[in-house]
């Protein structure tokens, strides 16, 4: 008929028409995407693919402003920063989301995306990439226990790939975290491997190495009297180090020779440069209480200490601390000195577990203060059970 287009003509038209709808179609549903404040992720994750860690951290940035309480996008802030090679500021966006859940909870606050497991995962990866060995360590054992199998693998095959690359004369923090981590996983290869590379390393590096193969003894090959042995030999070889002779009476106090342990730790507070702090020193929160021997918290709150650390320069806090779990995680312990963040512990073990913290490398200040925070208590209505955090036979030197 007039004025119509034949039918070829018409078809044709109609068929490039679709093809150039289609094209449009992805270039459209991208714009619009963009415009999705929900969306954030995917488009922080298409700038990190593109090699732009910047534009991502804007991205999660905004999103943080206007939703304060979503932790996917505190988690895609650190992954951006970490991007940047930023460790130390991905690391302080973890520990944001840490501080910020107990208020939203006690807010009654709508929390997106928090994943504990994923969040102390995080943590322990990128401390170990801002060479923050030891504080790695105690992060991947929590997320080892809050989270699932799949992620206590994951954590054991990053650790163990760091393992492999360790040669003699690493850095001695890098190797006694992996010791630690790999005690936590019964990973007997990588906690041999870690230990051989302290060979050469300085004595209280090597102290804390013969601490811990004593515990392996003890605990995973049930040898108690190999485990004395090397517990005392360690004494005897290391006679500067308090932590070998608070370790030895640790041992003996687990296998009822009080009378023993008592005096050796009495022996440590006679130390020349040695000084105790008792439980008297501490002002505690509501919840804790103290006696003779230990300080007790029960509750998330923090134990102060103010005081004069002598005429010796101290470097080293040592102390046993022990915490109880409930719902399959123990308590988070946050040390502080300063006003400053210096280290968390993870208090995983019901029985006094040693530390030997070097927190004031270059000498303690005279007037010092410490603060102890417990910051993730929990009770289970079910089982009863209660974490809570106890501190006892605390030296600086």
């Amino acid at each position: 008929m007039k004025g119509l287009l034949p039918r070829s003509v018409l078809f044709l038209s109609l068929t490039v028409g679709f093809i150039a709808g289609v094209a449009c179609v992805q270039p459209v549903l991208f714009h619009f995407s963009q415009l999705l404040p929900d969306n954030y992720r995917f488009i922080a994750t298409e700038a990190m693919r593109a090699g732009n860690p910047a534009r991502a951290e804007a991205i999660a940035n905004r999103r943080i402003a206007k939703t304060y309480y979503d932790f996917e996008a505190h988690y895609v802030l650190a992954e951006a920063l970490a991007g940047q090679k930023k460790y130390d500021e991905a690391v302080e966006v973890l520990k944001l989301v840490l501080r910020k859940l107990p208020a939203a909870r006690s807010k009654k606050e709508q929390v997106l995306g928090y994943d504990e497991a994923r969040t102390y995962s995080l943590l322990a990866k990128y401390l170990w990439s801002g060479h923050r060995y030891f504080e790695a360590g105690e992060m991947a054992r929590a997320a080892i226990d809050c989270g699932t199998p799949v992620t206590a693998r994951e954590t054991a095959a990053a650790f163990g790939v760091a393992g492999a690359s360790l040669k003699s004369g690493a850095n001695p923090d890098e190797s006694l975290a992996l010791a630690r981590v790999g005690l936590k996983l019964k990973a007997k290869a990588e906690f041999n491997g870690a230990l051989a590379a302290l060979d050469g390393q300085t004595s209280a590096s090597r102290a804390e190495g013969a601490i811990l193969s004593g515990l392996w003894t003890e605990l995973y090959d049930a040898d108690t009297t190999a485990a004395e042995n090397k517990y005392r030999q360690a004494a005897a070889s290391y006679v500067d180090e308090p932590a070998v002779k608070l370790a030895l009476a640790n041992f003996l106090q687990r296998h009822h020779c009080d009378e023993e342990a008592t005096s050796l730790t009495g022996e440590i507070a006679k130390l020349p440069g040695t000084r105790p702090i008792g439980p008297g020193l501490f002002v505690l929160p509501t919840g804790g209480s103290a006696g003779t021997t230990f300080t007790m918290l029960r509750q998330n709150g923090t134990a102060r200490a103010d005081f004069n650390t002598g005429v010796y320069k101290v470097t080293r806090l040592l102390m046993n601390a022990r915490g109880k779990s409930a719902l399959g995680v123990f308590p988070i312990l946050v040390v502080s000195s300063g006003g400053k963040e210096v280290t968390r512990l993870y208090l995983d073990s019901p029985q006094p577990h040693l530390y030997n913290l070097n927190i004031w490398p270059e000498g303690a200040p005279k007037m010092l203060d410490l603060r102890f925070e417990f910051i993730n208590d929990v009770y289970d209505p079910y089982s009863k059970a209660d974490r809570n955090v106890e501190l006892s036979d605390m030296f600086l030197y």
